[in-house]
């Protein structure tokens, strides 16, 4: 089992009240798994993720990643997992627009000290992958915002994680470019049998996931 989630709350102390975004939420996910958890805007999606993720700590509960308790884990150890072990794609893409698509695929790679000649070679192969071959040397702002998710799914795959944790990826593309993107990820994650969880408020890039999650009131119901 890739992660394991026991009972993780998230509370924020706002005006002297207490919200109560993530309320004992368990989930287990195995290595190679493509999860869905849907919910609507607000309902603590992105929250949850930042905390499989390690970008944020719950309140409460435990969060095993392959085996290990997370909470006995330094900064630094986690950077490190964050790093190597798990990638990312943000709905705002978190690209850097002044760099080509090839450098912002590159630049993961270069944090984790990979030599410049693994770099360009892998970058150049998972740019093809999201068949992006003739934008290699485009600048982000010259491409389509369906060109630009696609690169962020290749920095995402860059340092093969073994985790990759999609926050919206779908939520400013039309339906076409919606399910190509679905359809890369599907492709990527059974090549390199990645585990992928997507968050998302879109029930119809939903239907070919192993499993679906809905995120209610701050609890996973588990709906197939």
């Amino acid at each position: 089992m890739i992660i394991k989630a026991i009972k993780l709350k998230k509370y924020y102390e706002s005006n002297q009240s207490t919200i109560k975004v993530l309320k004992e939420v368990n989930l287990q996910v195995e290595e190679g798994e493509f999860i869905a958890i849907v919910g609507p805007s607000g309902s603590g999606k992105t929250t949850l993720l930042n905390i499989l993720g390690l970008l944020d700590n719950p309140t409460s509960g435990e969060l095993y990643l392959n085996g290990k308790n997370t909470a006995s884990l330094s900064d630094k150890e986690k950077r490190k997992i964050r790093l190597h072990k798990i990638g990312f794609i943000f709905q705002n893409f978190n690209l850097i627009s002044s760099l080509t698509a090839l450098e912002n695929v590159e630049l993961p790679m270069a944090l984790a000290g990979i030599s410049p000649k693994e770099q360009r070679k892998r970058a150049i192969e998972l740019l093809k992958a999201v068949k992006l071959d003739d934008k290699i040397n485009s600048k982000i702002h010259e491409l389509s915002m369906g060109e630009a998710q696609r690169v962020a799914i290749a920095r995402a795959f860059a340092n093969n994680p073994s985790i990759i944790l999609a926050d919206e990826p779908t939520a400013q593309l039309d339906y076409e470019n919606k399910m190509n993107i679905i359809e890369l990820l599907q492709k990527l994650r059974k090549k390199r049998n990645t585990t992928v969880i997507v968050a998302t408020h879109d029930l119809s890039i939903t239907r070919n996931f192993d499993k679906i999650y809905e995120l209610k009131n701050g609890k996973l119901i588990n709906q197939t």
